[in-house]
């Protein structure tokens, strides 16, 4: 299991022995979770104000690696659901998020829905823990979250601003990758990215809602939407707030820049300073026993 864990969260940056808090992040479709753990370097600079608060913090970031990237992961098989992609971050992350340490979520478009998945999963373990009064040690839900640039997953399925990349031939394809504003360079190495994309893409659109009647989590959700977005819009980014148990805890706000923010220096700063910010009050909340 310690491999995988390695697998899963293979930077060390962002790694602390005793942490006071931890941050898991699960970066977008296409992506990898250098978005979140990149220090860059002299010559190419990666202001990563997330990280940096993190390490002054004495808190832990964890940030996910979807397999089928290119590097250690690159042979094994992509996962295509958000479902399964929960079920086996929860695996993974147990033995680690189980010590009592309270952490909080980042997820950046697709990287919202694996997180909810994951959320439901979770809180299905705790309450499958109550009712057979066993003390095994089992990850807890998360103080905060923090949601970037994606629909809410009940959204009703035909009315998703995407089409189902399974129906698209490779130039439909691309120009739908196009809408969601993918960097040029894909476009460039589309025989390693196009595939990675197509896989990628079919978690969030053959995505199922399987939680009718889902009680909203008693969690802070702090959420964005991008002022150039071409799919996501600020009212679908606001459906969020249905799964708030106390609406007075989501916060919705909106980030200078497109779909892929993350990708845009000045933008993605701004988004990480905030983020940074909130994650101050979650640190007071815990001294205090909040």
């Amino acid at each position: 299991m310690a491999a995988q864990f390695g697998l899963w969260f293979p930077s060390k940056n962002g790694r602390a022995e005793n942490p006071r808090f931890r941050v898991l992040c699960l970066h977008s479709a296409g992506s990898a979770e250098t978005i979140y753990t990149n220090k860059g370097s002299p010559r190419r600079p990666y202001p990563n104000p997330l990280l940096q608060w993190c390490i002054d913090n004495e808190v832990e970031l964890l940030a996910a690696q979807l397999p089928g990237r290119p590097g250690p992961r690159a042979k094994e098989p992509r996962i295509t659901s958000a479902q399964e992609a929960a079920k086996r971050l929860y695996e993974v992350m147990t033995p680690h998020f189980a010590d009592g340490v309270s952490y909080a979520i980042v997820g950046h478009s697709v990287g919202t829905w694996i997180a909810f998945e994951l959320l439901c999963l979770i809180r299905e373990k705790l309450k499958q823990q109550e009712t057979t009064s066993t003390t095994t040690p089992q990850v807890p839900l998360p103080k905060h979250l923090f949601f970037s640039c994606m629909v809410a997953p009940d959204w009703p399925a035909d009315k998703r601003p995407w089409r189902q990349n399974k129906d698209l031939n490779e130039e439909q394809f691309k120009e739908e990758c196009g809408h969601w504003d993918v960097n040029k360079e894909v476009f460039d190495m589309w025989d390693v990215y196009g595939p990675l994309l197509r896989d990628d893409f079919t978690i969030f659109d053959c995505y199922t809602f399987t939680h009718d009647g889902c009680q909203p989590f008693d969690i802070p959700i702090t959420a964005w939407y991008a002022k150039r977005d071409r799919k996501i819009s600020e009212e679908m980014v606001s459906a969020w707030q249905r799964f708030v148990k106390n609406s007075s805890k989501f916060t919705l706000s909106s980030i200078d820049g497109h779909h892929l923010f993350v990708y845009d220096s000045g933008a993605r700063t701004a988004w990480m300073d905030q983020i940074a910010h909130r994650l101050d009050q979650c640190l007071l909340d815990e001294e205090y026993g909040f």
